[in-house]
């Protein structure tokens, strides 16, 4: 069984067909066509003794990084990387901006750490108005089998976006997914919200379960769209040998919450409780 999300397509959704293929780009490439700086460039600022794998360009090594902050934690909370040994794989350019404050890169990148057998998704900012200069680099919330990927953009308003990332984790009966929405506010990302999800195989008298999510962009007074995560939430009908007695249809329940800009707090919130509702179920039944 495939645990995939499904994206509610609206006015507010930006389309990723000019975005690299999945897989990362080598690192010595530029990281768009016409740029005049490179994947190594700018990663070198994460990682200063980055270098190009010689037997596959798509990957780099190094044994220290800067401070690598997880995201919705502190700076102080950040993990400085000595004496390690790194892999870097899976680049991709994830956003070229035209902000206010000049010309940004946002790079997205898998880290694995050798010696702490860590695998993570992170995410970079960088300025490209002279020199690059790094703005800031988060780790992503993933599985440690699946540090996850960049899966999609909305539109917050004219000059900023979210972005969309997931990872999964399945057994011989569950599957897990953990999807999550950042944006780059000011110069520090920042997570807007996440959710997991379970799905399940049922056996004798159990039901099988499937949860997906849509995650989109609405209209909103103030600096940014709002952002609705809604997480459809299935009972699938029994098979005719499910040892329960009658059978049982499909049903079907949706999970919604509406994050909005709340100026006083200084990020997104919601006076929703359905995902913590849905969560709850989904730590009682993993």
């Amino acid at each position: 069984m495939t645990f995939r999300t499904a994206f509610l397509i609206s006015a507010f959704a930006i389309p990723l067909a000019a975005l690299p293929p999945s897989g990362g780009q080598e690192i010595s490439s530029p990281i768009a066509d016409g740029s005049k700086f490179t994947y190594a460039e700018l990663l070198q600022l994460v990682c200063p003794d980055l270098k190009v794998d010689p037997a596959d360009a798509s990957k780099a090594t190094a044994t220290q990084s800067v401070d690598i902050r997880e995201l919705g934690k502190q700076p102080s909370d950040a993990e400085l990387r000595t004496g390690d040994q790194i892999t870097l794989e899976s680049v991709k350019t994830v956003s070229l901006q035209a902000s206010p404050q000049g010309p940004r890169a946002l790079v997205s990148f898998a880290l694995y750490s050798k010696d702490e057998e860590t695998f993570s998704r992170n995410l970079a900012a960088f300025d490209l108005s002279a020199a690059p200069r790094l703005i800031d680099v988060v780790s992503v919330p993933g599985f440690p089998d699946d540090a996850g990927d960049f899966e999609g953009r909305l539109v917050l308003n004219k000059e900023t976006e979210g972005y969309i990332f997931e990872s999964y984790h399945s057994n011989s009966s569950q599957g897990y997914q953990i999807s999550t929405v950042l944006f780059l506010h000011g110069d520090r990302f920042e997570k807007i919200a996440d959710v997991g999800l379970l799905s399940s195989r049922g056996y004798d008298l159990v039901q099988s379960i499937e949860q997906t999510v849509h995650i989109s962009a609405q209209a909103a007074a103030g600096p940014y769209n709002s952002v609705v995560i809604q997480v459809t939430f299935k009972r699938l009908a029994d098979e005719p040998d499910s040892q329960h007695r009658p059978l049982r249809k499909e049903s079907k329940r949706y999970y919604t919450a509406t994050y909005r800009w709340n100026p006083a707090a200084g990020r997104f919130t919601t006076l929703s409780k359905e995902l913590e509702i849905l969560d709850a179920f989904n730590q009682k039944n993993n």
